[in-house]
């Protein structure tokens, strides 16, 4: 049998998209193409490139303009599926446009977007009522990531077997466990945490709370932050932490390469994500998968691969106590054994192969 052409429209690079890709890659049924906006020199990739630099890349003001890249073209419209990442977004819409134009079929990785402020509450909301449903109507298949994108997609649509949840999966034979050695109870608490510097992210919130368990419960820790600035919230963050006199309980790196991450996951006795908003926070299941235990707020879309109190804890976002008190049970817990339930965890039940296999059979569901 031909194998099933299919088209994934991420335009910008990411780890998530990349393993899932060079997963599929690995069965004859599917012949893999992405479009990208903008090239690089990744030699992990397996899958076919399309380099289209232009977001807009089916707009007729820019139809001409990419004329000459005729593979691009024969590619896009020799395709039996295009798969997009976005609900709610203007390329979704052009891409669905054609899709339903042609009579490809159309899979929609659902990923509810943050629906904060006036102008953007109203503009969504309308989105809702017009462009999105007809996407939904047309679409095959729904594929939101969590089950916060689930819940919110299913809001608009009576066919409920169109939805198959999925879950961005981790690469085991990148991220997994080395030997550790974990301290007891009282002594020095090595925490990370790994975000770019936003609001959003919530940097002040950990920070609020370590200065109060270090205050009112005396605990010995060291935290290690590693993110790009975003906005000039480092610096505001750098105030935060001499304010509370932490210079000495704190680091800060710029960022560290990939292929150094399973190192720093696996040198660290707990991993922290205190985001207010996180579709997914994928250094949450890559810490995990080190055997690394791992808090993170409930607004962190990643809560899902964490067992409370077995392999992680979630606090109230914003809440720097409840995130104190869940700092102080991981401390009294045994790390080791929260560091081994993460890990099998992950192992058994995210593993990209695993996330992949279920992409796979949905799609070729469609074709049987």
């Amino acid at each position: 049998m031909k194998p099933i052409k299919i088209i994934w429209f991420t335009f910008f690079k990411h780890s998530i998209y990349d393993d899932l890709l060079n997963a599929l890659t690995e069965t004859n049924d599917l012949d893999v193409h992405c479009v990208l906006a903008k090239d690089s020199d990744d030699n992990t990739i397996k899958y076919k490139k399309i380099i289209v630099p232009s977001s807009n890349i089916l707009l007729p003001v820019t139809f001409f303009k990419y004329i000459p890249n005729f593979k691009y073209f024969y590619d896009l419209l020799s395709s039996d599926v295009y798969l997009i990442n976005y609900y709610s977004s203007l390329r979704s819409y052009q891409i669905y446009r054609l899709a339903k134009k042609r009579n490809v079929k159309l899979i929609i990785c659902a990923e509810e977007k943050k629906r904060e402020g006036l102008l953007r509450k109203i503009f969504l909301g309308l989105w809702d009522i017009t462009a999105g449903r007809s996407m939904i109507k047309y679409s095959s298949l729904i594929m939101p990531w969590t089950n916060e994108s689930k819940m919110f997609i299913s809001k608009f649509t009576n066919d409920k077997r169109k939805i198959v949840q999925i879950s961005a999966g981790i690469d085991t034979s990148i991220f997994y466990p080395e030997e550790k050695r974990y301290e007891k109870c009282n002594t020095l608490l090595n925490i990370l945490m790994v975000a770019k510097f936003e609001n959003n992210k919530s940097h002040k919130t950990l920070i609020e709370a370590l200065h109060y368990l270090k205050i009112n419960h005396h605990l010995q820790f060291h935290l290690t932050l590693v993110g790009r600035d975003s906005g000039g919230i480092k610096e505001t963050i750098i105030k935060k932490i001499d304010e509370f006199n932490l210079n000495d309980n704190v680091n800060i790196l710029n960022s560290v390469d990939k292929s150094k991450m399973r190192e720093l996951y696996n040198s660290f006795d707990l991993l922290v994500l205190p985001s207010r908003q996180e579709p997914i926070g994928m250094v949450v299941p890559e810490a995990m998968a080190c055997g690394t235990p791992v808090i993170v707020s409930d607004k962190v879309g990643a809560k899902y691969f964490i067992d409370d109190g077995v392999s992680g804890f979630i606090f109230k976002a914003g809440d720097a106590f409840d995130l104190g008190k869940k700092i102080l049970r991981a401390h009294s817990s045994d790390l080791q054994l929260l560091g081994k339930n993460s890990a099998d965890n992950i192992k058994n039940n995210y593993s990209i192969h695993s996330m992949a296999k279920n992409i796979y059979s949905a799609i070729i569901g469609e074709f049987t």
